[in-house]
């Protein structure tokens, strides 16, 4: 109910019992950054995937979307792929007279952060995009790389720089999904549904709303710079899928409105979703 983007794909809840000990044997093996701090574990993303046996690994995707991640063993739906520690936590806002001081002590906090870290943690962050200073004249800054790559974390004040999710790729149909757990103060990845080896993981930027073709690609272009060319945009309408996106939004929205009145239930929302 929290994911944004549940339209476009699986709700990631956990597989069968049936599964168990192929899950438990993932989960031992996406445990590289489980229970550790990046700030306590410096070294580099792509030290920390070659020195821990893991159930992915990072290759050269695409000269558009650059490195990705891709599974070395299959996934069922539901299962954990991994769970990552923030190597960078920054405030989403800042107090401040006006919108150019909030946006400066923005940029200093990263600066900061950025500051403290290890050197080799330093170069792990300015190997990732930055995607409104890559390709022009203005040099890559930690705050463009942070701003382009964090998240911000469900019911935190602060957003967090993931530095092996950060390198999971976008698709408008992701496989993946994630969210933020306060307790182990982690962000998990979950399968959205079955995984096979050789498999790029992929995960979802955006819009936060079901739209058709022409409005993602927007969208992902005005926030990301990249012009979206995965398997649901090539498909377009072909199979419908545009017309389904604005079927999902028009009933999600009458949901909302509905639910907010007290009109609909459970059993009705599942019902109206189910149909298209």
């Amino acid at each position: 109910a929290n994911d944004p983007f549940a339209c476009f794909g699986g709700d990631g809840s956990s597989s069968s019992s049936d599964d168990d000990d192929a899950r438990t044997n993932n989960m031992e093996k996406a445990d590289r950054l489980r229970d550790k701090s990046n700030f306590e574990q410096p070294s580099a993303v792509t030290d920390l995937l070659h020195k821990h046996e893991s159930s992915f690994e990072m290759f050269d995707a695409t000269l558009a979307s650059g490195k990705g991640l891709r599974a070395v063993v299959a996934y069922k739906q539901g299962d954990e792929i991994m769970r990552e520690t923030a190597i960078m936590r920054i405030p989403n806002s800042q107090p401040a007279a006006s919108r150019k001081a909030a946006e400066q002590l923005h940029k200093n906090a990263i600066q900061r952060a950025y500051n403290s870290l290890h050197h080799e943690s330093q170069k792990s962050v300015m190997a990732l995009a930055s995607c409104n200073e890559d390709g022009t004249d203005v040099a890559r800054t930690p705050q463009g790389v942070y701003d382009t790559n964090s998240f911000r974390l469900e019911n935190d004040p602060k957003g967090g720089l993931f530095l092996t999710i950060a390198r999971i790729n976008h698709s408008c149909r992701p496989n993946v999904t994630h969210f933020w757990s306060p307790r182990l103060q982690q962000k998990l990845i979950f399968a959205v549904r079955d995984i096979d080896i050789g498999e790029e993981l992929l995960t979802i930027y955006g819009p936060g709303q079901c739209m058709a073709t022409k409005g993602r690609r927007e969208y992902l272009n005005e926030r990301f710079s990249f012009e979206c060319n995965c398997e649901m945009c090539r498909e377009g309408n072909a199979n419908g899928g545009d017309e389904r996106m604005l079927k999902i939004q028009a009933l999600q929205e009458d949901i909302a409105l509905q639910s907010s009145s007290g009109l609909v239930s459970t059993t009705d929302v599942e019902g109206q979703l189910a149909s298209v």
